[in-house]
């Protein structure tokens, strides 16, 4: 059985809704939007990651061509159900983490330069000592 993970339909994303606290996949992220209160147990910095990849799908999705659209996407407190199904529903192998020919956000045919593998989680890690995006990886404060 191959190993498979998709960002579009498996649930993922930590949110505090209207019925608590559960993970959703981007498609009920966006489509439930407005049930959603917060992102839960996430820092800052992967929150607004997070954000960035639902607003660039929704751009790609919607494709506002004036701000009187925004503002009636705005005015209805959620997004069309239809059109980020069927956006989702053309591009969701893109979302694949395990995909063998497109992993998501990754390259499938990467080798290792060497053989050392990580040499720091900080290099990841947002430092605990410096407000968060001010530093990165952390000095010596």
């Amino acid at each position: 059985m191959t190993t498979r993970f998709n960002l579009v339909q498996d649930p993922w994303l930590p949110v505090l809704g209207q019925s608590g606290l559960h993970l959703v996949s981007i498609r009920t992220a966006l489509t439930e939007s407005h049930t959603i209160r917060e992102f839960d147990g996430l820092g800052p910095l992967e929150s607004v990651a997070i954000l960035r990849l639902l607003v660039a799908i929704l751009v790609d999705t919607l494709r506002w061509e004036t701000t009187a659209e925004w503002g009636e996407a705005w005015a209805l407190s959620q997004f069309d159900a239809t059109r980020v199904d069927a956006y989702l529903g053309r591009h969701a192998h893109r979302f694949d983490l395990f995909d063998d020919a497109d992993p998501f956000y990754q390259v499938a045919t990467l080798e290792p330069i060497n053989s050392t593998g990580i040499k720091s989680v900080a290099l990841v890690m947002p430092c605990p000592r410096s407000p968060a995006g001010t530093t990165h990886p952390c000095s010596a404060a």
